[in-house]
């Protein structure tokens, strides 16, 4: 979970520009898909500022206010670049970052917006999407089982059995009251 001063930082770039949380989510997704490879966790800190427009951000915001947010990820600040430092505990925090800006996200979507790749990852991620109500799906412990009240309908060949019977039936019992 990021602590709230970094949550406030990407709030304040994502209110700015949803492109720029877009595109932390897509560096950092990279790089826990593919935790080896070296493009992904060295990040040079011209390409990063340029890539998510941060050079530009202005007013109450630090001159780089990604450097905190990628600290705290396990990235370690060199003179050009920060590079990613592989660790259990540098994971669980860079997919919290992912959360955070995935979260900022999906707070302005409406039901009818989301698509079904979003609920799946979602669901991959063990994340709860908002306005979507959680249903409790568990099964009844001791529930007892009834008897049906109704009957089952008929299947369709039954239907037609039937129907043929009443009227192989029919016509006897017409010829037969106009004989009397």
């Amino acid at each position: 979970v990021l602590p709230d001063d970094l949550v406030a930082v990407l709030e304040a770039l994502h209110a700015k520009n949803e492109t720029i949380t877009a595109n932390i989510e897509k560096i950092c997704r990279n790089i826990l898909n593919d935790p080896g490879n070296a493009k992904f966790r060295s990040l040079r800190k011209e390409v990063l500022l340029r890539v998510v427009h941060v050079d530009a951000t202005g007013g109450e915001l630090p001159e780089n206010p990604l450097h905190d947010v990628l600290v705290f990820a396990g990235f370690l600040s060199e003179t050009n670049s920060y590079t990613w430092q592989y660790s259990e505990g540098s994971r669980q925090r860079l997919q919290g970052l992912v959360n955070a800006v995935v979260s900022l996200s999906e707070r302005k979507l409406q039901p009818e917006e989301i698509s079904l790749d979003r609920v799946l990852q979602a669901t991959k991620e063990g994340r709860q999407l908002p306005h979507i109500k959680k249903v409790d799906d568990t099964p009844v412990a001791n529930a007892t089982i009834t008897a049906s009240a109704m009957s089952r309908p008929p299947k369709p060949w039954e239907v037609a059995a039937k129907s043929a019977a009443q009227q192989a039936v029919e016509p006897t019992e017409a010829a037969g009251s106009v004989g009397v």
